[in-house]
């Protein structure tokens, strides 16, 4: 079952970035995508950076 959880919590994020990067190319601001998304501007456009990275686009601190 933990497997499962895992496995979707990875295409979550895999569909997330895609959204992500698709808004921001569209033009859709920092501040939109992250009202969409629930956090601040600056926590948006800080996962999207950590993705571009190859890093974990959530920091530890992160729920």
């Amino acid at each position: 079952m933990l497997v499962l959880f895992g496995q979707m919590r990875t295409e979550i994020e895999r569909l997330e970035d895609a959204a992500l990067s698709r808004a921001h190319a569209a033009g859709v601001s920092w501040s939109c995508i992250g009202a969409a998304l629930g956090i601040t501007k600056q926590s948006a456009h800080a996962r999207a950076k950590r993705r571009a990275e190859g890093r974990p686009a959530r920091s530890p601190a992160s729920p």
